[in-house]
């Protein structure tokens, strides 16, 4: 099934006075944030794993030139450059907005925008150690956000409840701000028409 691109909660954005299109030459830290992480995949299939990017920030963020990278004890399990924009009203991660990206378009049949797709994304399904950790760079290379940065297990998440891990708000990557999800029945539904256990495209349980 192809995802319907629905939501309850669509806002009505424009640049602040303040937003300038010339990007800055480094982005400081949390200017866009790993908000949620869906490596227990979905009841449907574990492999249907999903990754949802958060910007807390007054202005869009053109993604051309961030991308997220995945390590194990050091070693890069992979890499994806994420979707590039020449505009940053239509196609960038707007104020207050999210960014979905998912292993392929079958991960949600409803509810869900999927804002990319990457066949690499293949997360540690498992909570032993050791763990696997996150990384968020900007387009200048710049460390901006990054998901359980010691490499320890995944901080939450289940993968007996395939329960998604969320970001208690705009906090420091730190385990006891990672919370796994148990929250009420959403309206999104994974590939086998079962109910996401997550929020992905809309805000945190947690939070």
């Amino acid at each position: 099934s192809t995802p319907t691109n629905t939501s309850t909660s669509t806002p009505t954005h424009t640049l602040s006075p303040a937003c300038s299109l010339t990007p800055p030459a480094a982005y400081p830290s949390l200017s866009l944030v790993i908000n949620e992480v869906g490596w227990p995949g979905t009841l449907a299939n574990s492999s249907d794993q999903w990754i949802e990017l958060y910007n807390p920030g007054p202005c869009p963020i053109n993604l051309s030139g961030w991308y997220l990278q995945a390590r194990i004890s050091g070693t890069t399990q992979f890499t994806v450059n994420l979707n590039d924009s020449l505009d940053p009203l239509t196609d960038s991660v707007l104020s207050g907005g999210y960014f979905v990206l998912a292993v392929s378009n079958s991960v949600f049949t409803q509810n869900v925008l999927i804002n990319q797709t990457s066949s690499s994304l293949s997360l540690l399904k498992t909570t032993a150690a050791p763990g696997e950790t996150l990384q968020l760079f900007g387009p200048a290379g710049e460390l901006v956000d990054h998901a359980n940065i010691n490499g320890d297990s995944w901080p939450a998440g289940s993968s007996s409840t395939r329960a998604s891990m969320e970001r208690s708000g705009v906090v420091q990557d730190v385990r006891t701000n990672w919370i796994t999800y148990a929250g009420p029945t959403t309206n999104i539904k994974d590939s086998g028409t079962n109910y996401v256990r997550g929020t992905p495209g809309r805000a945190n349980w947690a939070s």
